[in-house]
């Protein structure tokens, strides 16, 4: 953007919710016109200086949807910039989009599917196969995978 107050601007524009969403309506409206099945949850924006960083948050079913999610972000940005002259993008994807990549907001907003599973292992199976001890274990995930 030209200047920060453009980008706190366009910041404030993609998250409205005073005006009945109808910003966000537009913005899920030009996503989805690239897809026949992704859809546009969610909109949120980061402001470093001129920078603006926008996040979009999609369904994409089962589908890991990337080129989808690409598709339809770049619609986005596409009409954004008709609202937006001054706006410049950069690069389509980016490190907010945290793809491939740990990161604190994918525990804190999600990404992808989340399962939880359970599994008992029997303390001779451990023993026997695993050539070690339960106290072992809990040991070395506390301290490699807890603590650091």
């Amino acid at each position: 953007m030209e200047s920060a107050k453009d980008a706190a601007l366009l910041k404030l524009w993609c998250e409205d919710t005073t005006n009945q969403s109808e910003n966000f309506v537009q913005l899920k409206k030009a996503f989805e016109s690239t897809t026949s099945f992704g859809k546009l949850e969610a909109v949120n924006v980061s402001i470093a200086g001129r920078n603006a960083y926008i996040r979009l948050r999609c369904f994409s079913g089962d589908a890991m949807g990337m080129n989808m999610v690409s598709k339809g972000s770049l619609a986005v940005i596409d009409y954004l910039k008709t609202i937006f002259p001054s706006l410049v993008l950069v690069a389509l994807s980016g490190n907010v989009c945290t793809d491939k990549k740990a990161a604190a907001m994918n525990w804190i907003e999600g990404r992808g599917k989340s399962v939880v599973v359970e599994a008992t292992i029997p303390r001779d199976v451990v023993v026997k196969t695993l050539k070690t001890t339960v106290k072992a274990m809990v040991s070395v995930n506390i301290n490699k995978n807890l603590i650091g």
